[in-house]
């Protein structure tokens, strides 16, 4: 996708997932104006599997990003390997459609296998956006 690149910190975090040890981290993030108050941000991510068997990279570990304090669904979701053996990485794609120009902080949240969220802020920035909508 050729958008704005957004500056990341490459940070990583860590989860069980129905046992699985995994740790996630962002690599790169980009955005472009879709349409008229709609901005696509694409973040590129990967998962290390520390389990001792094969877990599935699967969108449902992705639940929101949150871009100037809203949290925005899942959009779209993308990867090559998603059977990860013990102590491979797998890399993924995840989009959002959002309705803020994405300038500021952002996060992905991601989801464990009990529904509970782990916080992953990526940006180089930690000060929200304020929500700007309209084209550029």
């Amino acid at each position: 996708m050729a958008g704005v690149p957004v500056r990341v910190l490459k940070p990583t975090t860590y989860m069980n997932r129905s046992g699985a040890a995994l740790a996630f981290s962002v690599n790169a993030a980009q955005w472009r104006q879709e349409a008229a108050g709609h901005w696509l941000v694409v973040v590129n991510t990967q998962m290390e599997n520390r389990a001792t068997t094969g877990v599935t990279h699967e969108e449902g570990m992705y639940s929101f990003i949150r871009v100037a304090r809203r949290d925005v669904d899942l959009y779209c979701f993308d990867s090559a390997a998603r059977d990860t053996e013990s102590s491979a990485v797998s890399d993924a794609q995840v989009g959002f459609d959002v309705m803020c120009r994405p300038d500021g902080a952002m996060s992905l949240m991601l989801r464990d296998s009990r529904g509970d969220l782990t916080e992953l802020p990526f940006t180089a920035t930690d000060t929200p956006a304020p929500c700007r909508t309209g084209p550029t």
